[in-house]
């Protein structure tokens, strides 16, 4: 009858995956401009060495993680009673 409201904060759904792959887009794009331009490690603004291909590889990863079932990703979350350490008594 009532259907149960997801969490605003969640994006799940096409809209979730669809902002995963532009995002993976974006810093793949990122990544290959920088290295067209021939700059393999530019330093970031607190002094850290940033690499481009580490961009490319990393939004690679980011487009793979939208494939990548809800389902999957909530049961790997889950912690079980029979798992969980805290609530043994010794």
């Amino acid at each position: 009858m009532f259907r149960k409201k997801q969490n605003p904060g969640q994006l799940n759904g096409v809209k979730g995956r669809l902002m995963l792959i532009a995002a993976g887009a974006c810093i793949v794009l990122v990544g290959i401009g920088r290295l067209r331009l021939g700059e393999q490690i530019v330093r970031h603004w607190t002094g850290q060495p940033f690499y481009s291909a580490g961009l490319v590889a990393v939004g690679v990863l980011v487009v793979l993680m939208a494939f990548v079932p809800f389902s999957w990703i909530r049961k790997a979350a889950e912690v079980h009673p029979s798992n969980d350490k805290r609530h043994h008594s010794q």
